[in-house]
């Protein structure tokens, strides 16, 4: 029924499937660093990923917050040639075939969370980030017909799609993924629709 519409369905991160990781989530555990990577200066920092996303490349962005890095692969994949290599120059340590399995301290009392892995091993650190993915909600675009580039809805300047009287604002139409560029493109759609149904009365 309505004129205009604008979807914000956003993204759902993927979260690590390791047991009691929920206690963590917003509180010791985080997924962007540039968002929250303030969280990690100079603290020894474990990151959570697998070998499909990048990780490497996501662990170089906490350098500038720690040098006290290591990376959990939580898949039964390898880092290629060149990522072994730039994780080793640059002093990234990286854990493969022992992915870590439960929290079993969230550290509120010892500012330390405690971890368990697979093979039992016992593994500590003061802050968690994690990178295993995330899926785009599109499935309202999708069956209205929006044009998707790599599954984000396409917007032009004004944050509408393809279709008429359509808008998108928000996770769903970037793969920037920060608040304040989500309220600017809710801004602009908002502002966008007004000035549409102004000139629409302006001109009958």
């Amino acid at each position: 029924m309505a004129k205009y519409i604008i979807i914000a369905s956003g993204i759902t991160d993927i979260k690590p499937d390791i047991k009691n990781f929920s206690r963590l989530d917003g509180n010791g555990a985080w997924h962007c660093p540039h968002c929250d990577g303030l969280e990690a200066a100079g603290k020894s920092l474990i990151i959570i990923g697998n070998s499909n996303n990048s990780i490497i490349s996501y662990a170089k962005e906490f350098l500038g917050w720690t040098n006290k890095i290591t990376v959990f692969i939580q898949d039964n994949h390898h880092l290629n040639d060149s990522e072994t290599t730039e994780a080793k120059r640059l002093s990234i340590n990286v854990v493969e075939n022992d992915p870590l399995i439960d929290v079993i301290d969230d550290g509120r009392k010892s500012h330390q969370v405690k971890l368990l892995s697979k093979t039992g091993k016992i593994h500590y650190a003061q802050v968690l980030f994690y990178h295993i993915g995330y899926n785009i909600q599109n499935e309202l675009a999708k069956q209205l017909g929006c044009k998707l580039d790599e599954g984000f809805i396409k917007t032009n300047e004004k944050h509408q799609t393809t279709i008429t009287n359509v808008y998108a604002a928000g996770d769903i139409d970037t793969d920037r993924h920060y608040v304040v560029f989500a309220v600017t493109s809710g801004a602009v759609a908002a502002i966008s629709i007004y000035e549409d149904i102004l000139k629409q009365m302006l001109e009958n």
